[in-house]
């Protein structure tokens, strides 16, 4: 695949965000960007506490930073401003 046709495919495997299912559009995304496994793990319910009870494996999480990360990472998002917002928050 050229980079024109690179290109085309990530913003094709993007617009598909709106119309399927975000687990679905998330796998093809990452396939497009070449990252390709079988393995598959579907959350019930699918929340942000039971993934850490999924993967956290008894290790200590802190889910007061979590959510200042993820508060940061939007305000960054929204902003547009990556490579300040990245630099705050290290």
């Amino acid at each position: 695949m050229n980079a024109l046709e690179t290109k085309q495919a990530i913003q094709s495997a993007l617009s598909e965000f709106a119309s399927k299912p975000l687990a679905e559009a998330a796998t093809a995304l990452l396939e497009v960007l070449g990252y390709q496994s079988q393995k598959r793990t579907v959350l019930k319910p699918n929340t942000a506490d039971n993934f850490v009870e999924s993967f956290a494996d008894k290790r200590q999480f802190n889910k007061e930073q979590r959510s200042r990360s993820a508060s940061s990472t939007a305000a960054c998002t929204s902003e547009h401003r990556t490579r300040t917002c990245s630099k705050r928050s290290h």
